[in-house]
């Protein structure tokens, strides 16, 4: 195994623990990257790795775990390549305005409704919310179980403001990158959730019956940029950036009544101008009193 930093330079004395199952508890074989950053494990014969951890002073921890493969004949495979191995270093977490799983009833159903990030509320007459950072728009319908389609906008009203996909390292206890982007912001942005009947379905076809549409993928984390003001030349003067974990998660519309909840874990950086999303958890600037909703990622 080989293990980088974010720079791609060798990392020399990170531990790298493979977590054997066995019997009740398991075992544990460790050892360190040597000079040139690379290690080799001696793993029993016949044994598995379950868990590969790798970790290091200074630097954010990876793991990697087993998954198993579908099919008759279905395999365990380590997640990822664990062949070559970047650790990121903790360079410069700050407090940030952070919480985890955020669950929200959206108050109206086909209405643009916005709400503030610093709050954390709609803004009137939903809410006690003072600026609309960000709206969201419920839109469906639900029929039944397999006859159920909705779709949720995030759209940003401000100038300036907006949403972008930034990489994901789902190894990584520091998920995103360190900075948010400076640009390519959109707008708006959809997710879709349905369960619908295939209208290309044909009896003893291997196609489904039932299509199930889930855009609100759990490895996703985008950055978002509110509250711009924008000087005479269209540049950006004055903005607060943050980012969403694990995309915008949604329950859909449910048959009673058109509402729906939505699901956030999001850090905001306090400081205008600065995109740094490097987060401390031990610095979070909301007092979260349900453990459960505080994060414990950077």
């Amino acid at each position: 195994m080989l293990v980088l930093d974010q720079d791609g330079e060798r990392l020399e004395g990170a531990e790298v623990c493979a977590h054997i199952p066995f019997g009740g508890s398991g075992f544990v074989v460790r050892d360190r990257t040597d000079d040139e950053g690379e290690v080799t494990l001696s793993i029993p014969p016949r044994s598995s790795i379950n868990l590969l951890r790798i970790v290091k002073d200074g630097f954010y921890e990876s793991k990697y775990s087993m998954s198993q493969l579908k099919g008759p004949d279905a395999q365990y495979e380590m997640q990822g390549d664990y062949h070559k191995v970047t650790l990121k270093e903790r360079l410069n977490p700050i407090p940030m305005y952070a919480w985890r799983s955020l669950k929200v009833t959206i108050p109206a159903f086909e209405e643009a409704i916005g709400f503030d990030l610093f709050e954390i509320d709609w803004v009137a007459p939903y809410g006690k919310g003072k600026h609309s950072d960000m709206t969201f728009h419920l839109s469906g319908y639900w029929n039944s179980f397999n006859d159920k389609d909705a779709t949720l906008r995030l759209s940003f009203p401000n100038e300036g403001d907006g949403i972008v996909a930034v990489e994901y390292d789902q190894f990584s206890d520091f998920k995103s990158p360190y900075f948010a982007p400076s640009e390519n912001y959109l707008k708006e942005k959809e997710w879709r959730r349905a369960q619908i009947k295939n209208e290309e379905y044909q009896p003893g076809s291997v196609e489904p019956q039932i299509l199930v549409i889930d855009e609100t993928s759990r490895y996703r984390c985008y950055a978002f940029r509110i509250r711009s003001e924008i000087d005479e030349h269209g540049n950006i003067e004055k903005a607060y950036y943050g980012k969403f974990y694990r995309s915008i998660n949604f329950d859909g519309v449910t048959r009673e009544e058109m509402y729906s909840y939505i699901y956030l874990t999001y850090y905001l950086n306090p400081t205008a101008n600065d995109r740094n999303l490097e987060f401390d958890p031990g610095q979070n600037l909301l007092q979260i009193k349900n453990f459960v909703e505080r994060p414990r990622e950077p």
